[in-house]
């Protein structure tokens, strides 16, 4: 049975709920950086007639990416670019709407080309630099809409992306992120070379999978995108944050009996999972490795409190985090004197109702760590920039997935569970 992980990362930063194992994602794109070396397939516009008599069941559900499974909107970027002391002008707010910047979206150029032109009304460096968080690798995920994309998946719904996406953010964002691996197709403006809400990039859509615009359901954050949808036959919801389920009901889609819980299932992926014991399972924190090999134990079943926790349960947890911070010392910290590792149970949703107690295992490291990664021979230079001051659980790093097999690995070489009766670690086939 194949295990979900894009949606751990989520609840782990915000309230730190238990994990469960984060997907794989392989093959999803070359690996190039270049855009004008970018091959996505053209897809062939489709002018397929939309029955809009009436609206079906639903069976497949559209999801934009900016503002609905990523956060990063034009006023989230401009305010952080302000506390690193640029001055934004009045109408920067128009550089989306700007025909160099739809034509980089549209794959028709490049990058570069695009910002020497923007920068011909803005400043460079202004341009420059939020272009660059535009495509950056660790824009926050939208937890609500990641969920909701799991709960979807596993009651048999096909999910699909569309989105206005150059080809510099299609190789950075769809490799990088885990849950992208739900989705069973994408279409984005630069395959199409048409942007959303011209009609043409959602019959492409349509035509590509064959899907019916009456049983189609489309989420984006602009209006005037939904709207378009809509003239298709395509039902739209204009997403509103923490409202999703909500406006999901309103077509038919009740998520009220999809469990909640996304740690019930045991952790058996090799590409994160470290061990299991009797009372508890071990993996990499999928989406915060900013220190090298950051972990969570958690009790496989749900305990909400750790008075819960039985005598041979605190002995058992003891043996394990003594063989876990053990191996760590043995396999990424050899240059450490005294490896100094923190141990935190937040309790953050101990009053919640099926929660999984579970404790986040920190390692802290005053020397950088380079490490190789195994399958690309990339170099990762790890730094804890916090050493000696409170670990901050709010900011993160995440890795590629290669690069968690490399350290999940090198950690499995060195993990002694001779101590511990019925513990194993999760290996590959």
């Amino acid at each position: 049975m194949n295990i979900n992980r894009s949606i751990i990362f989520t609840l782990i930063i915000i309230s730190a709920l238990p994990l469960n194992a984060m997907m794989t994602l392989r093959a999803l794109a070359s690996k190039t950086n270049h855009a004008q070396s970018t091959h996505i397939p053209q897809l062939q516009r489709s002018s397929m007639p939309i029955d809009q008599s009436q609206q079906g069941i639903i069976e497949n559900i559209v999801f934009d990416i900016g503002g609905v499974l990523l956060d990063g909107n034009t006023k989230t970027v401009t305010d952080t670019l302000k506390m690193q002391g640029y001055i934004i002008p009045q109408n920067f707010s128009e550089i989306k709407k700007l025909k160099p910047y739809a034509e980089w979206q549209c794959g028709r150029i490049t990058k570069e080309h695009m910002i020497e032109q923007i920068s011909q009304r803005f400043d460079h460096s202004l341009v420059t630099a939020f272009i660059d968080y535009h495509i950056r690798p660790d824009r926050a995920c939208i937890d609500e809409s990641v969920i909701i994309a799991n709960q979807l998946k596993s009651a048999g719904y096909r999910l699909f992306i569309l989105s206005n996406f150059s080809h510099d953010s299609y190789h950075t964002f769809i490799p990088h992120y885990p849950f992208f691996k739900l989705f069973e197709g994408m279409v984005f403006s630069c395959q199409t070379g048409s942007l959303k809400p011209d009609a043409a990039i959602y019959q492409s859509l349509l035509s590509r999978y064959q899907l019916q615009a009456s049983k189609t359901l489309f989420i984006d954050d602009t209006l005037e995108n939904v709207e378009a949808a809509q003239e298709l036959g395509i039902a739209g919801v204009h997403y509103k944050p923490g409202k999703l389920k909500e406006q999901l009901e309103q077509y038919g889609i009740d998520l009220k009996s999809t469990s909640n819980c996304i740690a019930c299932t045991p952790v058996n992926d090799p590409i994160i999972a470290l061990v299991k014991t009797k009372y508890f399972c071990a993996f990499l924190h999928p989406t915060d490795q900013k220190v090298a090999g950051r972990i969570i134990i958690q009790t496989h079943d749900h305990i909400g409190s750790l008075v819960e926790w039985s005598d041979e349960m605190w002995i058992e947890f003891g043996k394990l985090q003594k063989a876990i911070q053990k191996a760590l010392a043995q396999s990424l910290y050899v240059e450490e004197k005294a490896l100094l590792v923190n141990v935190a149970c937040l309790m953050n949703l101990a009053r919640k109702e099926g929660t999984h107690t579970h404790f986040h295992i920190v390692p802290r490291h005053e020397k950088p760590l380079r490490l190789l990664d195994k399958k690309t021979g990339q170099e990762f230079l790890f730094v804890d920039k916090e050493y000696g001051k409170p670990f901050q659980f709010g900011n993160r790093l995440q890795i590629s997935e290669s690069m968690l097999e490399t350290i999940s690995s090198l950690i499995k070489e060195q993990l002694d569970l001779s101590e511990i009766d019925s513990a194993h670690t999760v290996d590959y086939d």
